[in-house]
């Protein structure tokens, strides 16, 4: 009985730090750089990059709350689109949402968005309250 029972501390003990190793090695942090990938199902979807890509969309978030947007200079959504970086900042209101506060060409966005998934990768996210406030 005494063997069996050390067999089972030694299993539990072992899943146990094998469990800590794996939540450390995973990477989901928010604080990188996203760059615009596609748009399914009412989800924006965003790929990790090293920095913005000049022609596309896409955010950065800073550790200290800081937010960098890259979005359409102006009004007209038709190719060949003219991008701009603004400045603005956001907070996590839950584990999975977050709010956004940037200005755009009409005015400021406060943006209300779900995390649908995030990984060291990838980023899904989905506007649940967007205002555009002038």
């Amino acid at each position: 009985m005494k063997n069996v029972l050390i067999i089972i501390i030694s299993i539990l003990t072992f899943l146990l730090f094998s469990c800590v190793h794996i939540n450390k090695n995973h990477d989901d942090s928010i604080e990188k750089v996203w760059q615009w990938d596609r748009y399914i199902d009412s989800t924006y979807c965003y790929r990790r990059g090293s920095d913005i890509e000049s022609d596309k969309g896409g955010y950065q978030f800073l550790s200290d709350g800081r937010l960098k947007v890259r979005q359409n200079l102006g009004w007209c959504g038709t190719p060949p689109i003219s991008y701009e970086t603004a400045l603005g900042l956001w907070n996590k209101t839950s584990d999975s949402t977050m709010r956004l506060e940037y200005p755009y060409w009409g005015g400021k966005i406060i943006d209300d968005i779900l995390i649908v998934k995030i990984s060291s990768s990838e980023l899904q996210i989905r506007s649940i309250n967007l205002q555009r406030l002038k």
